[in-house]
């Protein structure tokens, strides 16, 4: 189920508690940067609307 999210110590955490959760029927979007020295959170912030804001738009298949 959780075949995309990668395997390392900092996910297989949050992977159980996903499973564990009521949440499992969310979709949930982790954004960053791959070089966190250039990260700006108000950027991150902004993106992050705009993609919501895009998923929010569209219907959902059927």
């Amino acid at each position: 189920m959780y075949a995309i999210i990668p395997k390392d110590e900092k996910t297989e955490k949050l992977t159980e508690i996903f499973g564990n959760s009521k949440f499992a029927d969310k979709l949930v979007v982790m954004i960053s940067l791959k070089d966190s020295a250039l990260a700006q959170p108000d950027q991150l912030v902004k993106y992050a609307d705009v993609f919501a804001g895009a998923l929010t738009k569209r219907p959902a298949p059927s």
